[in-house]
């Protein structure tokens, strides 16, 4: 854009921008000879935030990386001194994220670098695998932030993810106004289907108005997070994953709606027709047993069981199509996690030693013996170990925050209409957990009665199992 150096000369408006831009332009000439006789000055935005973030990445990178070394020290300093329940409750914040997990990952990953330093004063193979993934993982991400930071991507993502929220809401709307029609050619029930229709969209309008008032911290904090790329390319990998999560929030809200309807829909055709065929179940005995009805809970379970019956398609239909919007929004998390997943345990420093045929992955000796007369020669031959077996044996150990929940559940719960994951599935995974921790600590423990746990060395369950559970620890000698 080109303009007069003397066209915004106004001393009413000493607030303008330009005006301000042109007296800082005009203090800098003595330090700048070539603006001295120029009538024109040049505004580029694009070319000045380039030059900006160009100069600036490193001091950037070295107060950023300062700061997070001081937060690691400060909060392993007083990480002995928090109460358990604040650190449980502050894990569980964190950890909400993916963001926030990858953190966790990445800190216990070098609390496992720098204990073993400490206690062994040199590096196994697992961990030197672990120290290359993380420089290969911070590599990536310099490069990625350098590449966005030079090529103002930040700008254009922020706008292509404004844009692409607004482009899901309205294909929201769309659907919810073709399931409120005829939706493939179906005669759904009118009121509850406008009742429905009119619910869900009802959310997306206050969805609108929520990204209406916080568009302006959005848009502050997508700018700002772009520099999480200095910390390796899993965290720009996870901020979007977290950005998939804000933006598709909606969608999880609506199939949470539309299963918690079918469901107990489901579960009350299931209780009348029991009533309609003279059965009762018995929560005693855990079974099915007959029962008389009178002629008046008899009318009046068929009467709201053919209702229920006629109004199951209209709801079905939005179970279904909110059920299919959710699997596609975790297929695209699980790829990202996935990628995550291979940039955390990638071996790259054992594919390498693998390939210069390094004497650290050096498996057997083979001998060949000569068949020569009098001197026994024999040929000795170094045999690589297989790129599998060093692949499995140098993998870095993850943390047990990593994903548990597979499609295996995520079916089972659609089939049983629960909301996934479940109270159940989250209870099982910590059980797995103590299974993992108990098979790799190689700890003793026995289950009796009333689940009273004892456990050999005397270890705090709640650090294990994520909310603690009732445990009575007693002493116990391993045969």
């Amino acid at each position: 854009m080109f303009c007069r150096a003397d066209r915004f000369e106004n001393k009413n408006c000493e607030s303008n921008f330009i005006n301000f831009l042109l007296k800082t332009l005009r203090c800098d000439r003595n330090s700048k000879p070539e603006l001295c006789n120029s009538d024109y000055i040049i505004f580029d935005g694009t070319e000045l935030s380039q030059t900006y973030f160009a100069s600036g990445l490193l001091p950037y990178l070295i107060i950023i990386a300062s700061a997070l070394l001081s937060v690691l020290s400060l909060c392993t300093n007083l990480m002995p001194s928090i109460p358990s329940g604040v650190r449980q409750g502050s894990f569980k914040l964190v950890t909400s994220t993916s963001v926030g997990c990858q953190f966790y990952q990445r800190f216990l990953h070098c609390e496992k670098i720098i204990t073993e330093l400490k206690t062994k004063n040199y590096f196994n193979l697992q961990s030197k695998n672990l120290i290359a993934a993380i420089l290969f993982d911070l590599i990536c991400g310099w490069i990625i932030t350098f590449a966005f930071l030079q090529l103002n991507v930040p700008l254009l993502l922020f706008d292509m993810s404004i844009q692409q929220t607004n482009n899901l809401v309205s294909c929201l709307q769309k659907i919810i106004y073709w399931l409120m029609g005829v939706p493939a050619g179906l005669k759904l029930n009118i009121p509850l289907n406008s009742a429905l229709g009119h619910f869900f969209l009802y959310h997306i309008y206050l969805w609108e108005a929520y990204m209406a008032v916080v568009l302006p911290v959005f848009t502050l904090i997508l700018k700002i997070s772009i520099l999480i790329g200095i910390l390796g390319a899993t965290f720009v990998l996870c901020l979007l994953s977290d950005l998939v999560s804000l933006a598709t929030v909606h969608i999880y809200c609506f199939y949470g709606y539309a299963a918690r309807l079918y469901g107990y829909q489901i579960i009350a055709l299931s209780s009348l027709w029991r009533l309609f065929r003279g059965k009762k179940w018995n929560p005693l005995r855990q079974r099915v047993d007959s029962y008389t009805y009178d002629i008046h809970q008899l009318f009046l379970g068929t009467f709201i069981f053919t209702v229920l019956l006629f109004l199951l398609p209209t709801v079905l239909i939005y179970y279904f199509v909110f059920t299919c919007l959710r699997i596609l929004v975790l297929i695209i998390q699980g790829i990202i996690s996935k990628a995550i997943h291979v940039i955390n345990v990638n071996p790259i420093y054992c594919i390498l030693c693998r390939i210069i045929r390094s004497p650290e992955v050096a498996g057997d000796i083979y001998f060949s013996i000569f068949n020569t007369k009098g001197t026994l020669t024999l040929s000795m031959e170094v045999i690589q170990v297989p790129f599998m077996t060093v692949i499995k044996q140098t993998l870095p150990e993850l943390s047990n925050n990593e994903e548990y929940l597979t499609w295996k559940d995520f079916l089972s719960s659609i089939i049983a209409i629960r909301i996934y994951p479940t109270r159940a599935q989250v209870e099982a995974h910590n059980t797995a957990v103590l299974d993992r921790y108990r098979a790799k600590e190689v700890r003793v423990f026995k289950i009796r009665s009333q689940d009273v746990l004892i456990n050999a060395d005397n270890v705090n369950m709640d650090n294990i199992v994520s909310g603690g559970i009732n445990t009575r620890l007693e002493s116990y000698k391993k045969s």
